[in-house]
């Protein structure tokens, strides 16, 4: 048994080669370190980027503080100087040699003295007791060098690996909180080195870390994310997380890892491997001899499968029945037995049944697992196959025990996992103290290599066994459900499936055998197949239908080279595949869905007056007298959504920013309890946030769906959502959710099985379908919507007109730019761009260009300068969030957004620089800590500072106080107090008080240790995060990529303002004009079958004749091309079918300034002349006809109007019909000359 390292690194943009970053004020990555960020001195890196740290040293005296791991990958050597980690000793500092090739982590797990007793059992130590319990870190020097000395002295040089990685300080990923960056094995481990003496504490004092040397180049590997995102490379192909069991060895800095972990983290490795390989033979990647990387790391997986050895759960096994020494008995006893070619688990057997008496030093401590063994006979089978897996001692004590193992949703009964054991992986959801099993914990026990199968009498498995293929379907399908998918097509899961393990593993499916034979019954206890015959939808009309029947010779050409010809009335059959879970999901809910559409009976035929209750003064509740054409018809469209909220048993509210909504909600609660009484009404919010904001809107009770999901008993350990209400079905006249928008099908379906749907009168979902989709499967409201628009089209009641004018009676233009982003959009949307382009601020919306990180904080001055702040100056930054006058709800007065959190663009980066430039005597005191408490969480927050709550809790108020005794997931508020402990209060914890601005005569107190759960700094957000919630002014900071731009997230941060909104757009207008694209939207993407099939990017892999193609959300021409509406694809195939050329939305400028531009719907060649056409959809709607006017006088300003043509809807369906016939006809006149 060899034990390797995991050694964290700080990100570098040059990949730890030894140098300062070739950047380092735009690496905002390494900033997530608190130790960066107090000591990083920019005036000195800035200057001297790039530089050695061998020659920064001889010319400044300085090094960075990422010394100690910048070198991983350098060839240099250089000095290096600990200083002693421990507030109030001081002890002299001591310097270390840093060779090539070298790190200095430091395993701080093993310092915590919380830590102490569980490192001491497992690692059977006898070290002295601790003579301050309560303190944070191991004090005395003895028990220091005692648990160091263990620490370090079990890694073995030419034989242990090293692991590096990074956590959520990385450039790479915003979602990964670990990823793998490289391995190498371990050369040298230095000898200790030591605190200089101090007469105030006498001893000799170790520096925690050790200087480890590895073999790389050599021997080892490093993936290369630096050269793939300096080169604009797809690095998310090459992204390497640990699996998700590897959350602890891949935490504190250093930790141990063992020979079953190393297997995994090397498999993972290996994938990742064969993927650059791959990319550089594909000429999309980077040079490097990947194939002999690849034979590297196949040696030192043989050798870590051999040290893995057959039973590596033995000690955590021992563990769990009572055996406190199990993990040191394995280690010593055990694996020497192993080695000697003894089974040491029949060693343990013979202990456990008496054939064999137990070692003298371990005797005391088996005495417990031996009665405990020995009390559970039907178990004994199951823990003959445990130990196979590298398990942890808590998902052990899980496992074997009937209820607990329940309680982490697993419901397999003994004999079913002996069946096969994967179930533990397909069912396991991991409890707060526990990670879930992993499917690789399970796979190398089941399928182990080398010395690993050692003792095994049972058969090998074969790679493509019926249970190791459902377990990789599952895994492959979980994460497609992550990421937005609630199927796939069949072919992309078996695609999926056969990568998911490296080469060397392939799970190599074979699809007709999953699909065809008897194991398909087996399958499908957990996994949903369906043969479905392609959706008429998706046959391709004949692309010269338009063209009077001409003689397409080009199809002649494609019959005579043998193309295939669809049978004819004959649909394809599609397979689909999904997690049935998830699709149990999606048909639940549209069962609810379809029962509930109906007409409510016994309504009086003479609904409320909603005219007079509409307009009624703003004072009682109403929007007073229209004045306005655009107010007239805001009333007209509102009157017709409450008569259709009252009269239906199903209904939906949609509409756009500033179209009302909320104020629709309200008159219509409030009439409805007037005419109806005080029947049962549930207000429901998919976060703490929007139930609050849902709360205060309405002046009614509200509840987070998570809420009501714990009032009716369906909430498990760690919030896992159970399958029945235990407490019993909650009953409600009644639902109105808002945010609809927000709940995957998962949480949507949980809800409908909380409430009695049965007793529903009236459900009403509100909610603006251009938002980002849910955070997990499915897309359930947009997927409603469009069913209900269909079947159902007077069940929806749209909100169009928006009240939040210019100030000239316009639409407010921010949100004009925002209707860029919707489906169905005005003319005139796209020369807002325009516009803003050549004044820079437009009515309440302004446009800044950046070009470099140094650029984005200029504008960022500017910006707040614009919300009344002078750059650098606290006092009226304070003024602007109510902190000179305690006025607390202003700390929503404005807010900065951001696509992501990393990055120089990232929420991470400006959060610091803001903080530091307006909280600099804060994060000065705190710095004090003599008088001042010091900065808590990650983020190093201080009084004063603005916070944004993590997650939902209770919190204590005292009696009396004025508040909701609950802070929510998004509730924004501001530090208003920060204490130190008392002198001498062993057991006290530094604090803050926290006052939010939806609650702010309370303030809440939280612990130094529950800082860092609890809170984040919020002067930046990103949009994710911002959703459901809407501020005074707003900075939206806009990057031209980043890897969660879509169009749903730019129309989501783009209608987060009320006032004034400012975007900080990266070089240009580039990026705004490409997110029109409707191909690039998040919520298209993805693959659903709640009312109909649609498939998104993965119906690029169904395969389909010709004539067909997959329909998902995005429309799409014959050809391809993405279009906002079906009428625009008309009009496209129609002039394409008279051999046209169209061009969809292609810039024009005025002749005069290229910022001064439109997009036209289609830009057509031909003959030698330029034609422009224009497709108009909704004239009947007045802000639609005004925003036309205006882009018809801009082509008649700038000389197009005599190329200029257009085509309309006619009356008739939800957005009319377009007449081919006229477009054909017009073609042909203007265009053809015909």
């Amino acid at each position: 048994m060899t034990t390797h390292l995991t050694a964290r690194l700080t990100w570098h943009d040059t990949a730890w080669n030894g140098r300062l970053c070739a950047n380092p004020d735009t690496n905002a990555a390494c900033m997530e370190h608190e130790h960066v960020r107090a000591l990083r001195r920019l005036d000195v890196e800035a200057p001297h980027a790039g530089c050695g740290l061998v020659d920064l040293k001889r010319v400044t005296g300085y090094l960075p503080p990422c010394q100690r791991d910048a070198n991983a990958f350098g060839e240099d050597a250089y000095v290096i100087c600990h200083q002693d980690p421990l507030d109030g000793r001081n002890l002299p500092s001591v310097e270390e040699d840093v060779p090539a090739f070298s790190v200095c982590p430091t395993p701080y797990r093993w310092m915590l003295e919380s830590n102490f007793r569980d490192i001491c059992e497992a690692e059977n130590l006898l070290i002295p007791a601790p003579k301050n319990p309560s303190a944070t870190w191991v004090q005395e020097d003895t028990r220091q060098r005692q648990l160091l000395e263990r620490f370090w002295g079990k890694l073995e040089k030419n034989r242990s690996l090293v692991f590096f990685y990074c956590n959520r300080g990385n450039a790479v990923d915003d979602e990964a909180n670990r990823l793998l960056v490289g391995v190498s094995r371990i050369a040298e481990v230095a000898n200790p080195t030591y605190f200089g003496q101090s007469s105030a504490f006498p001893g000799r004092f170790p520096v925690w870390s050790r200087r480890v040397t590895h073999h790389y180049p050599r021997e080892g590997v490093r993936i290369p994310y630096q050269e793939y995102l300096h080169r604009d490379l797809d690095v998310d192909g090459i992204v390497c997380r640990p699996p998700r069991d590897l959350s602890l060895p891949f935490s504190y800095v250093a930790e141990h890892l063992s020979d079953g972990q190393a297997v995994s983290a090397l498999l993972a490795i290996m994938t990742t491997v064969e993927r650059l390989e791959a990319d550089r033979k594909a000429g999309r990647g980077v040079d490097g001899d990947w194939a002999g990387a690849l034979a590297w790391l196949d040696g030192a997986l043989d050798e870590v499968w051999s040290g893995r050895g057959a039973y590596p759960g033995i000690g955590a096994m021992l563990r769990a029945l009572g055996c406190s020494q199990g993990i040191g008995y394995h280690a010593t006893v055990l694996r020497q037995l192993e080695r000697n070619g003894r089974d040491p688990w029949q060693h343990v057997k013979d202990l456990f049944e008496g054939r064999r008496q137990p070692e003298a030093d371990y005797a005391h401590s088996l005495a417990e697992a031996i009665l405990c063994w020995r009390k559970m006979p039907s178990r004994h089978k199951l823990i003959d196959l445990l130990v196979r897996f590298e398990l942890t001692t808590d998902q052990i004590a899980d496992i074997l025990n009937e209820d607990t193992r329940k309680q982490r949703g697993i419901l397999a009964t003994n004999d079913a996992i002996l069946e096969n054991p994967y179930r533990l992986f397909e069912q396991d959801c991991g409890t707060k103290r526990s990670a879930p099993v992993s499917l690789e914990v399970i796979d190398q026990g089941m399928l182990p290599e080398g010395d690993a199968a050692r003792f095994r009498t049972d058969p090998p498995l074969p790679p493509h066994d019926h249970r190791r293929v459902r377990a990789t379907m599952v895994a492959v399908l979980q994460r497609a459900a992550s990421a937005g998918d609630s199927l796939l097509p069949f072919p992309t899961l078996v695609q999926r499936a056969a990568g998911f393990f490296p080469e060397s593993r392939r799970c190599a499916a074979d699809a007709e055998t999953i699909w065809s034979s008897e194991d398909r019954t087996f399958h499908e206890q957990i996994l949903w197949f369906r043969d479905v015959p392609a959706p008429e939808s998706w046959k391709r009309a004949d692309a010269n239908a338009a063209a009077d029947g001409a003689d397409d010779e080009l199809a002649e050409l494609r019959e005579d080279l043998g193309a295939a010809k669809p049978t004819e009335g004959e649909r394809p059959i599609l397979r689909l595949a999904a997690l049935k879970s998830v699709r149990r999901w999606e048909l639940e809910i549209a069962q609810v869905i379809k029962k509930q559409v109906g007409a409510l009976a016994d309504l009086p035929a003479e609904g409320p007056d909603w005219r007079a209750l509409l307009t009624v003064p703003e004072e009682e509740g109403g929007f007073g007298e229209p004045q306005t054409g655009r107010e007239h018809a805001a009333i007209d469209e509102k009157i017709m959504a409450l008569e259709v909220l009252y009269r239906n048993r199903l209904s939906v509210l949609t509409g756009g920013a500033g179209t009302g909504k909320t104020s629709v909600l309200r008159i219509f609660l409030r009439t409805l309890r007037a005419l109806e009484g005080p029947r049962s009404t549930l207000l429901a919010a998919p976060t703490g946030k929007a139930r609050v904001k849902l709360q205060t809107s309405t002046g009614r009770p509200a509840a987070t769906i998570h809420q009501v999901l714990s009032d009716a008993g369906m909430l498990g350990p760690n919030y896992r959502i159970l399958e029945t209400p235990e407490k019993g079905k909650l009953s409600y006249n009644t639902v109105v959710i808002d945010e609809s928008s927000m709940p995957s099908v998962e949480l949507l379906a949980a809800l409908f099985r909380a409430i009695n749907t049965g007793a529903i009168a009236r459900l009403i979902f509100v909610g603006d379908p251009c938002q980002l989709p849910p955070i997990g499967p499915g897309r359930p409201f947009i997927d409603m919507l469009r069913w209900l628009r269909q079947a159902h089209p007077g069940c929806v009641a749209d909100l169009g007109t928006c009240m939040r004018t210019d100030g000239a009676g316009g639409m407010a233009v921010g949100l004009q730019l925002a209707n860029g982003y919707r489906d169905e959009s005005p003319p005139g949307d796209d020369m807002v761009i325009s516009r803003v382009a050549r004044s820079s601020t437009h009515g309440d919306l302004t446009l800044m260009t950046w070009n470099d990180h140094g650029s984005l904080l200029a504008k960022l001055d500017e910006a707040f300068a614009m919300l009344n702040i002078t750059p650098g100056d606290a006092k009226s930054f304070d003024r602007s969030l109510g902190i000179s006058e305690e006025e607390w709800k202003r700390s929503e007065a404005w807010q900065i957004i951001s696509p992501t959190r990393i990055h120089p663009f990232g929420t991470g980066e400006i959060n610091r620089v803001v903080q530091e430039r307006y909280r600099g005597r804060e994060l000065a005191n705190a710095n004090n800590a003599n008088r001042w408490p010091r900065a808590m969480g990650d983020q190093g927050i201080v009084f004063h500072d603005k916070v944004m709550q993590r997650v939902n809790e209770p919190k204590w108020l005292p009696e009396g106080t004025e508040g909701m005794r609950f802070v929510a997931n998004g509730e924004i508020g501001i530090v208003t107090a920060a204490w130190k402990k008392k002198p001498g209060e062993e057991k006290g914890q530094d604090k803050l008080h926290v006052n939010f601005s939806t609650q702010p005569k309370a303030s809440y107190r939280y612990l130094k240790s529950e800082v860092e759960e609890s809170l984040e700094l919020a002067y930046a957000l990103t949009v994710h995060k911002a959703q459901g919630s809407d501020f005074g002014g707003v900075i939206f900071v806009l990057p031209r990529k980043a890897q969660t731009l879509s169009r749903e997230l730019l129309y989501t941060a783009l209608t987060r303002y009320r006032g004034t909104l400012i975007v900080l757009a990266e070089k240009d207008t580039e990026v705004l004009e490409r997110l029109r694209n409707p191909a690039l939207s998040e919520t298209a993407r993805r693959s659903t079958c709640m009312f109909d099939l649609l498939l998104g990017d993965a119906g690029a892999d169904v395969p389909l004749p010709p004539r067909y193609r997959p329909e998902g959300l995005v429309h799409r021409a014959e050809d391809g091309t993405p279009m906002r509406s079906k009428s625009e694809i008309i009009v496209y195939e129609t002039l394409k079918g008279l051999g046209l050329q169209p061009l969809y939305e292609q810039r024009l400028c005025a002749p005069t300034d290229p910022d001064d531009f439109c997009l036209p719907d289609f830009t057509i060649i031909h003959g030698g002349r330029t034609w422009y056409w224009e497709h108009l959809g909704m004239l009947a709607n007045q802000g639609y006809r005004d925003d036309w006017e205006a882009k018809e006088a801009w082509y008649a300003r700038h000389g197009f109007r005599d190329r200029l043509l257009t085509s309309r809807d006619h009356p008739g369906g939800s957005f009319g019909a377009v007449y081919a016939d006229e477009i054909r006809e017009t073609a042909r006149t203007r265009i053809l000359g015909h």
